[in-house]
């Protein structure tokens, strides 16, 4: 009982690291584009429609930028033994939360 419950909370912790990171990465992500239409808004007040929208466009590119280099390294040995550790811990938290509903049962 001791190694199970050991077990389920090591797998928690990784699930809740992994859904962490989703979240800063999806905060991220909401930030930049609210930046880049603050900056629209700014430069558009200042030199006009066209400059802002092109500012709003160089800034999303850049995000965009940003995004493929942080998918590249997803791909990498390492962030694939991230991923597979985090899906594994995940179905162990699973598994354990479903034995212990039938034991319950029982």
């Amino acid at each position: 009982a001791v190694v199970s419950t050991q077990s389920t909370g090591g797998a928690s912790a990784l699930a809740g690291l992994a859904t962490l990171y989703d979240g800063l990465e999806e905060g991220a992500k909401n930030l930049g584009r609210a930046l880049a239409e603050g900056a629209n808004v700014t430069v558009s007040a200042r030199y006009g429609e066209a400059a802002g929208s092109v500012t709003e466009d160089a800034l999303h590119s850049v995000g965009h930028v940003g995004l493929t280099y942080s998918q590249a390294r997803k791909l990498g040995a390492k962030a694939l033994a991230k991923k597979t550790a985090k899906s594994t811990a995940a179905e162990v938290v699973r598994h354990n939360a479903s034995s212990n509903n039938q034991k319950q049962l029982q």
